[in-house]
């Protein structure tokens, strides 16, 4: 007879890969999450902050001040360091993070204003010191893809078990007709495990059609 595969490995086989892939998206939605939220706390406190700077410190004659260890104002955009112009054109106003291998691959962010109806000024802030480690990031992810897991498992364990119960029934039917531990060719099939309502028609289905043929041969 030739061998198919159970209904329960099917399963098996079936939610192993579909916990690696949910686990791999589960995993890399997290860390889209956290940069994204990192990266909008950043840019909402520099868009608050540089208006404030722009208004109440004076700028040097060099064309830019340090305010903090983080944040450095620039009168114009020609006061700008070279990398930077070439990060954004002349004249641009509003948000943006950049990442530049001359700041030793330190992430930037950078706001632009108009001051006075005059001229453009830039707020540049070096992010990278304020932002979660990334040792740390990854310690938090390995947190979360392990509780993902252990839910995964969990539910997996919960549907597998299920599915063998579904079919445990109609394995204990096949055996039976095929293996002849019946005392005769038509008595009653049993089941220990036909706990569905599904399972328990079939079986008494395939009863009533055994009762039906053995009355019939009897006539004869």
């Amino acid at each position: 007879m030739e061998r198919y595969p159970s209904i329960g490995s099917s399963l098996r086989s079936l939610y192993i890969v579909g916990i690696i892939v949910l686990i791999i998206i589960y995993t890399a939605l997290a860390d889209f999450t956290m940069h994204y939220v990192e990266d909008s706390s950043n840019g909402e406190r520099l868009k608050l902050n540089a208006p404030y700077f722009f208004k109440h410190y004076a700028i040097s004659k060099q064309g830019y001040r340090k305010i903090t260890p983080l944040t450095t104002i620039y009168e114009n955009y020609n006061a700008l360091p070279s990398v930077l112009k070439e990060a954004i054109p002349e004249g641009w106003t509003g948000y943006k993070s950049i990442h530049l291998a001359e700041y030793g691959k330190h992430e930037l962010g950078i706001y632009g204003s108009i001051v006075n109806n005059d001229t453009a000024m830039y707020a540049v802030e070096k992010v990278t010191q304020i932002e979660i480690d990334n040792t740390k990031i990854l310690f938090f992810l390995i947190i979360i893809g392990s509780v993902g897991l252990i839910t995964l498992i969990f539910i997996s364990y919960l549907s597998i078990r299920t599915a063998n119960q579904i079919s445990k029934p109609f394995i204990d039917i096949a055996a039976q007709l095929t293996t002849g531990k019946v005392d005769n060719a038509f008595t009653k099939l049993k089941s220990n495990n036909d706990k569905y309502f599904e399972s328990n028609l079939i079986l008494s289905s395939i009863n009533q059609y055994r009762q039906d043929i053995e009355s019939l041969m009897e006539r004869e």
